[in-house]
């Protein structure tokens, strides 16, 4: 075989028979056209960088589709904690009102607490009134007066009419 034909053989076999050929195969290939060693060895490294080529190729791809699951995952993960954040604050709204609810109970709680305190003392210190005291085990008591048969005031605070002797 001439040499123009040598390296229009090797020059005529395309690149995607190059990079699926095995390479044993390829070797009897050239064998048979009777390349030069030279021309043989220009032959695998061409099917070298073919091959390489393919496998950045491939690489690449790879690592874009991970890059865009990384990204996918943050962007789920961003969206999560924007969801989180904005729990958070309706449960910190929350917290304060009901905070504030309940500062607002204590403060009504001490009122009514001192307003049973002056009545409690001002019922014990009328004049005329026969009252009678039950204690609980509670410690609550009750106050009746004589001459009525419901009760006319009921104290939750324990020990608020010790003063007073029980008939």
């Amino acid at each position: 075989m001439s040499t123009s034909m040598k390296s229009k053989a090797s020059k005529s076999i395309p690149d995607r028979v190059l990079l699926k050929v095995d390479l044993k195969v390829l070797q009897g290939m050239m064998e048979d056209a009777g390349l030069s060693e030279t021309k043989m060895e220009e032959l695998r490294q061409r099917r070298r960088r073919l091959q390489n080529r393919l496998s950045a190729k491939i690489s690449a791809a790879r690592r874009q589709g991970k890059y865009e699951a990384i990204a996918q995952s943050n962007e789920n993960l961003q969206c999560t904690i924007d969801e989180l954040k904005e729990q958070n604050a309706e449960l910190v709204r929350q917290l304060t009102e009901a905070r504030r609810v309940a500062k607002k109970a204590v403060a009504e709680n001490q009122a009514l607490q001192q307003e049973i305190a002056c009545m409690s003392s001002e019922l014990l210190e009328s004049p005329g009134n026969d009252i009678i005291v039950d204690e609980f085990d509670s410690g609550d008591s009750m106050a009746f007066l004589m001459d009525s048969p419901t009760p006319m005031y009921q104290a939750f605070v324990p020990g608020m009419f010790d003063s007073v002797p029980v008939a």
